[in-house]
């Protein structure tokens, strides 16, 4: 029987690849900070020490220590949800509307690795951990919402045993992961039309974007289970 590819995984998937997308264009633009990438702040990590940029190689440090936060914190929603019989999604989606909302309310730091900056920065990494970790399996495929890398290899793989085989569960899976690309390129388009045209003082407003396609989200899971 040919699988549903076109399912409500892969709704979750897309939706998650444009919360992906806003964020990671925000953290980067307005909060100097990779937020999913975190090649990105081990880079900038020891670029800036190199150059003698102690502030800005300890900012993106503790980038990455708090994305690693957030891998640790979602292992234990994991364990967690599995004692309570709570869908997992409950607890990632409630925390990421906090860190969210939080970060509306830091006024954005004329320096770009002011203290402001940085906690912004922090909160929205451990976000991207969150959404990273949680959110690896799309219709049973080890599949990310964050790391475009990844999925344009799994996609070009995916259409070469295509083209050898003529599997058309391989095209399916090639289209699937095309559209999470698209998405995650859509989410970065958003927020990049946003901040060539919306004072940099109104930003952080547009992060009710993302905070509603969470809500859309967990309406999903509930109606869903319901």
């Amino acid at each position: 029987m040919e699988k549903d590819y076109f399912n409500i995984h892969l709704l979750k998937g897309v939706i998650l690849a444009l919360i992906g997308g806003f964020i990671e264009m925000y953290s980067l633009m307005i909060r100097g900070a990779f937020s999913g990438m975190q090649t990105g702040n081990l880079i900038y990590t020891f670029s800036d020490l190199f150059e003698n940029n102690y502030i800005g190689a300890l900012a993106h440090f503790l980038f990455v220590i708090t994305f690693i936060a957030g891998i640790i914190i979602t292992e234990i929603i994991y364990q967690i949800s599995d004692m309570t019989k709570i869908k997992y999604e409950y607890f990632i989606y409630s925390i990421g509307l906090i860190i969210l909302t939080s970060v509306i309310f830091i006024p954005i730091d004329s320096e770009k690795y002011g203290t402001l900056n940085i906690v912004a920065g922090c909160l929205l990494s451990f976000f991207g951990a969150l959404q990273s970790h949680a959110f690896t399996n799309i219709n049973k495929h080890a599949l990310s919402t964050t790391m475009m890398t990844a999925m344009m290899k799994l996609a070009t793989s995916s259409l070469v045993k295509y083209i050898k085989d003529k599997n058309k569960e391989n095209l399916l899976v090639c289209l699937e992961i095309l559209s999470i690309i698209l998405f995650f390129i859509f989410g970065f388009v958003i927020f990049y039309v946003l901040y060539k045209y919306v004072d940099i003082n109104y930003l952080n407003y547009s992060l009710f974007i993302p905070i509603s396609l969470v809500l859309a989200l967990f309406c999903i899971v509930f109606f869903k289970k319901n």
